[in-house]
């Protein structure tokens, strides 16, 4: 996917309009509409600046990756002052049928989770 298509997906996904962006950022809305067509290509800074912004790496604004999770998330505190980087970086210093015990408990829990949730709203007591 190309910068122009992200930043409309991005833009649009939060319900802002080109003219909206553009009082954000203090970036003309012709700017933001030649970089959204690719008639145009923004300054490195303004890339920052959208990246910053959208609260998503520089790697998803440009494409180079799919992965649109947020920085702002990597630095989220997980447990015991663990943040979902240092839990990342830890899970893949593990063999491979660790990290697929580590993911088989995660689903575990999601489902456990999930049920328990089903049976609150359906007032049924939970174990």
């Amino acid at each position: 996917m190309r910068l122009g298509e992200r930043l409309a997906e991005l833009r649009g996904d939060r319900g802002l309009t080109q003219k909206d962006l553009s009082e954000q950022l203090h970036i003309s809305s012709s700017s933001i509409s030649a970089y959204e067509t690719g008639a145009r290509l923004p300054s490195i800074e303004a890339v920052f600046d959208f990246a910053e912004y959208f609260d998503v790496t520089t790697d998803y604004l440009l494409g180079r990756t799919d992965n649109s999770v947020s920085p702002s998330v990597l630095k989220q505190e997980i447990v015991d002052g663990e943040s979902v980087e240092r839990i990342i970086e830890k899970l893949l210093t593990l063999e491979p049928n660790q990290r697929s015990a580590i993911c088989l408990i995660i689903e575990n829990a999601r489902f456990y989770t999930d049920v328990r949730r089903k049976t609150t709203a359906e007032g049924k007591e939970t174990p």
